[in-house]
C-alpha cells in the first residue's frame, strides 16, 4: 500500500507522526498496570526469601564445617536445609506465628 499524502501533496514520513514528534503513546490499561505490579511484588517476595535462605545457609554451613570437619559437604548441606525448614529466620515460619 503506498504511503498517504498530506493535504499539501507531500508524503508523510514516519518521523513526523512518531511519538517523539508530539504524539502520545497510550499507557498500559488499568488491568495491565495492576497485574504487572502484583507480579513484580510477588517476584520481589520470592527473591527476598531466597536471599534470606542463602544468607542463613552460608552462615550455618560455616558453623557446621567447624563442628563436623569429618562430615561431607553434602551431608552438612542436608542437615542445614532441614534446620532451615523449622528455623525462626525462615519467612514461611514467621507467617505461621
Amino acid at each position: 500500500m503506498p504511503p498517504k499524502k498530506a493535504a499539501n501533496g507531500e508524503k508523510k514520513t514516519k518521523s513526523s507522526t512518531s511519538a517523539g514528534a508530539g504524539g502520545r503513546k497510550k499507557g498500559p490499561s488499568p488491568y495491565n498496570s495492576k497485574q504487572n505490579s502484583l507480579i513484580f511484588y510477588a517476584v520481589g517476595l520470592v527473591l527476598i526469601q531466597l536471599l534470606q535462605c542463602a544468607v542463613y545457609m552460608k552462615s550455618k554451613l560455616a558453623e557446621f564445617k567447624e563442628k563436623y570437619p569429618d562430615m561431607t559437604h553434602k551431608e552438612r548441606f542436608k542437615k542445614v536445609a532441614e534446620e532451615w525448614k523449622t528455623s525462626s529466620e525462615n519467612p514461611a515460619n514467621k507467617a505461621d506465628e
